[in-house]
């Protein structure tokens, strides 16, 4: 008897559990309502912001005004590096050495020299001793960056490189100077220039699904 007794008043009990959960459970939803996924920006906007489309208008916008100074960090070397640099900011352009770019934690440093070599509009490198910049002429040779190599007339680092221009590439070009690589900054530029406006243009013309 005691334990039909029991029995009866723990499902009295359960009954009245599913009863009030029954009516509390729907007005705790709709007082508090769980909010569905926010759509993706693409998926509601086509062309709005995300990070990668702010990243693609931040590169273009670097790849018309922007120069990576390339070449050798060493005390005797680094002072024409500067020079070159200091030249290229008074031309308007932002002019930077990749040391003194901001370290990314992901990116190895052949990585971080891709990143911003290919970000920028052109490179100038000065090849008088032999250093990193040697692997990096041939990086930016393997993904076509426009390259100025300045050189001193008749020497340079190493004969491993340099030899491109002569019949195999069209965007890298020798100018050799006889004391300072700013002797021939102008004819640099001009040709760089040139170079980055033909490639845009072609570009532009060769890929049907660009805007004319």
């Amino acid at each position: 008897m005691g334990l039909s007794r029991f029995r009866r008043t723990t499902f009295c009990i359960a009954a009245l559990l599913l009863l009030v959960l029954a009516v509390a459970v729907p007005a705790c939803i709709e007082l508090y309502p769980v909010p569905a996924p926010a759509p993706s920006p693409s998926a509601t906007a086509p062309g709005a912001a995300t990070p990668l489309r702010n990243l693609a208008a931040t590169f273009e916008a670097s790849k018309k005004a922007s120069v990576i100074v390339l070449g050798s960090y060493s005390n005797t070397e680094l002072p024409w590096l500067l020079e070159v640099r200091d030249s290229l900011r008074a031309r308007g352009y932002d002019a930077e050495l990749i040391k003194d770019l901001p370290d990314i934690q992901m990116l190895s440093n052949e990585e971080k020299v891709r990143l911003f070599t290919a970000s920028s509009r052109f490179l100038v490198m000065v090849d008088r001793s032999a250093s990193g910049h040697i692997a990096e002429y041939i990086i930016v040779r393997e993904q076509r960056s426009i390259l100025a190599l300045l050189r001193p007339l008749k020497t340079g680092s190493t004969w491993m490189i340099g030899d491109d221009p002569w019949v195999d590439s069209n965007y890298i070009k020798l100018f050799e100077f006889e004391q300072s690589p700013n002797g021939v900054m102008d004819q640099a530029v001009r040709w760089a220039e040139g170079m980055a406006q033909l490639r845009a243009s072609a570009y532009d013309k060769g890929y049907p699904w660009r805007k004319p």
